[in-house]
């Protein structure tokens, strides 16, 4: 189990999850 990978593949989900979130308030706010 590489720790590295696995913290590089979590910060990448979290990254992709705000990227979602701010397109669907913008959305929302339009």
């Amino acid at each position: 189990m590489n720790i590295f990978r696995l913290v590089g593949d979590m910060t990448h989900l979290a990254s992709v999850l705000v990227l979602l979130l701010k397109i669907h308030t913008i959305k929302s706010c339009a």
